[in-house]
């Protein structure tokens, strides 16, 4: 499993918007990782 927390400061950013950003963060982030991961030790881990 590959766990991740990202985070954005809602002072400046409406809501909405932190979310695109995050959901946009994610898919790029998760794209970088999945090639890199080897096969999970672990079958109980669910995605």
């Amino acid at each position: 499993c590959l766990w991740t927390h990202l985070s954005i400061p809602l002072k400046e950013t409406p809501r909405e918007q932190a979310y695109q950003i995050l959901e946009q963060v994610w898919v790029s982030w998760y794209q970088w990782w999945h090639p890199r991961l080897s096969q999970p030790l672990n079958t109980n881990c669910h995605s």
